[in-house]
């Protein structure tokens, strides 16, 4: 059952909100009122956590540019450093299965990196398609190079490509499809969930995909501490055995509410991770517009 809804005009303050270039400070402010909300954290821990996601933010993009600069070995080496639980169990799935599997995580940890071991693992043959909303980039071009092969490059699917069609049947050819779940309204079509306790609206691409791909979906986390980089694979749900065919709308909301139950438990137990709390306002706000079509939407510059 749906928690109730917030007051959309507490968060009213919060907005709008963009990534900066730095710790500026207004915007480590922001973050400190939004995790402390959610989280119920005393301000002390709030600031600490929020402090924390921003470095988490950064590292992350330097580990991009450090992918952007490297040779395939170098690249590889880099992902070797990834310490996945249960990957030996998840390559042979992988290898067996007919399906077409939507591999998706949060923003947390080192989740490229994740994705980058798990994929000089598989057979070369399969497929790689990587859902995006940003244009392309030389950074992007050449960070996504490492997931390709000479024969089989990664294909990029821009969400204005107009090209859903071509990944639903890449799905149902028994192909992958990378396609991330914390993202709120301003990178696709939403669903209401419930997520850190909250009902709010996230992004329903990988559970549609899945849904309408017959393919199964292979839930991953990740955090990194001061040693070492982290991360572990979930058991796969099986969206072509859940439901009916003819269910597809109870079904892409049952796996959608499932991937936010994994991302919540997740980000509950290490919320300086998550690099996505900057989003949490526009998810907040389009479930109250939702709910309130007199409130007026507050816009979120994406």
């Amino acid at each position: 059952m749906m928690l109730a809804l917030p007051n959309p005009c507490h968060f009213e303050a919060l907005r709008p909100l963009r990534k900066p270039a730095g710790q500026d400070a207004a915007y480590q402010a922001t973050l400190c009122a939004i995790v402390g909300d959610i989280l119920h954290e005393p301000a002390k821990n709030a600031r600490r956590i929020a402090q924390r996601a921003v470095y988490e933010a950064q590292r992350s993009y330097a580990v991009w540019q450090t992918l952007h600069k490297a040779s395939p070995a170098q690249a590889l080496a880099l992902a070797e450093t990834m310490q996945l639980g249960h990957l030996d169990e998840i390559v042979e799935y992988l290898q067996q299965v007919n399906r077409g599997v939507v591999i998706t995580t949060l923003h947390a940890g080192d989740y490229l990196l994740a994705l980058l071991k798990l994929r000089h693992r598989l057979a070369a043959d399969r497929q790689i398609y990587i859902l995006r909303k940003k244009g392309p980039s030389t950074l992007e071009t050449q960070v996504f190079q490492h997931f390709g092969s000479l024969t089989h490059p990664v294909n990029v699917i821009r969400h204005t490509d107009g090209r859903a069609l071509e990944v639903v049947r890449a799905l149902r050819a028994g192909h992958v499809v990378v396609a991330l779940f914390d993202l709120p309204g301003t990178y696709g079509q939403t669903m209401e969930v419930e997520f850190l306790a909250r009902a709010m609206q996230l992004v329903s691409g990988p559970a549609t995909l899945a849904t309408l791909g017959q393919a199964d979906v292979l839930p991953l986390v990740c955090h990194a501490s001061r040693q070492h980089r982290l991360g572990r694979f979930l058991a796969p749900i099986g969206a072509a055995q859940l439901h009916a065919p003819k269910d597809t709308t109870a079904q892409r909301n049952r796996i959608g509410q499932q991937l936010c139950h994994i991302g919540s438990a997740h980000i509950s137990h290490y919320p300086e991770q998550w690099q996505h709390w900057f989003h949490v306002p526009q998810m907040l706000l389009q479930t109250s517009a939702a709910a309130n079509p007199d409130h007026p939407q507050i816009a979120t510059r994406g």
